[in-house]
């Protein structure tokens, strides 16, 4: 065991130009399209939504000596990991004391494996549980585990249960670090794992789930769920994404994650894409008219993609954006 001490980073990454919003927000209702809510891996540990909220629940205990795993995963999506990316999960995690072993809820980062079934072949996880081990006695926890073969090969923890609280993932493409903890790019105390030649894979499935080791006391229904899983900042990739028009920034987002204009699965973001057409072409200082210097501008922009200048959305300032400019020449009110 291991203790991550505080840590301070400041990641050079954007947050989304469309503000509050997320690129992926969704409560996990089953009829929204962006989750794998199946993936159990025995009926020991299960998925279930109610009350607006995915929850993790035991009906049985588990004596393998490998966890029972069940998760809402991402389906048709996956977050690049070569950029930098952030999340955020309201996590209720309030299970019984179970007689031996432990269980517990995380956020789950799967690189490689099969989300369908919890094959976690690479994966790392953050959250927190319960345990009991008869040596020692039974304790509350915070932890990031790195998982291998559904196997936990290391796992860093600290005192302490995540009881109705919003706690972050974030990825640092440039160091090969991921973080988990209570406030984003923690200025506090975080989990830091370094995920450097873990994994081959570029992309990763997120999701939200609980796992279960050892026999329990009783079923725990209700006391773990996670909900509004947010995408703060990166870009997804996979079957069911495409650009998606913010207001007037594009971002890679699944079909059903999309809070706005979403312009086709398999379509990129580029330069302009999400421009919506000028109220008045050709008036570039937005000041209700059509002058010399709107056409000064244009001119010196002429042959270049700068999209301020192309108006016909070409991505070529040229003769077509200057006959556009022309024909609006004077007040624009006129």
């Amino acid at each position: 065991m291991k203790i991550v001490l505080s840590i301070s980073l400041l990641l050079t990454t954007t947050l989304s130009a469309s503000g509050d919003e997320c690129i992926v927000a969704d409560d996990f209702a089953t009829t929204a399209g962006l989750w794998m809510d199946c993936a159990n891996q025995t009926t020991a540990m299960r998925m279930e939504y109610v009350d607006s909220r995915m929850h993790a629940y035991s009906p049985l205990g588990n004596d393998s000596s490998a966890p029972a795993l069940a998760a809402a995963m991402s389906y048709g999506w996956q977050m690049d990991m070569l950029e930098d990316w952030a999340i955020q999960v309201d996590l209720h995690i309030d299970p019984p004391v179970p007689t031996q072993g432990d269980v517990g809820m995380s956020i789950f980062i799967m690189l490689e494996g099969d989300p369908a079934t919890m094959t976690m072949t690479r994966a790392w996880t953050f959250g927190g549980g319960t345990f009991y081990y008869y040596p020692t006695g039974g304790g509350l926890y915070r932890s990031a585990t790195t998982w291998i073969n559904s196997a936990i090969y290391s796992d860093q923890w600290t005192s302490g249960r995540l009881v109705d609280d919003t706690y972050f993932v974030w990825w640092d493409s440039d160091t090969g670090m991921i973080y988990g903890g209570d406030t984003l790019h923690a200025t506090g105390s975080a989990f830091a794992t370094n995920l450097n030649g873990f994994s081959s894979s570029s992309a990763a499935w997120v999701g939200v789930g609980g796992y279960l080791k050892g026999p329990i006391a009783n079923a725990f229904n209700g006391t773990m769920w996670g909900d509004d899983l947010c995408v703060l900042y990166g870009s997804a990739v996979g079957a069911a994404v495409g650009a998606c028009c913010m207001g007037d920034e594009c971002v890679q987002a699944p079909q059903a994650g999309c809070d706005g204009a979403f312009l086709g699965i398999g379509v990129a973001c580029v330069d302009c894409i999400c421009d919506g057409a000028p109220s008045c072409p050709g008036d570039f200082f937005d000041d209700q008219i059509v002058n010399s210097t709107d056409l000064n501008l244009l001119l010196a922009a002429w042959g270049t993609d700068t999209c301020a200048y192309d108006i016909d959305g070409s991505g070529t300032v040229g003769m077509l954006d200057l006959l556009a400019l022309l024909r609006n020449w004077g007040s624009c009110s006129g």
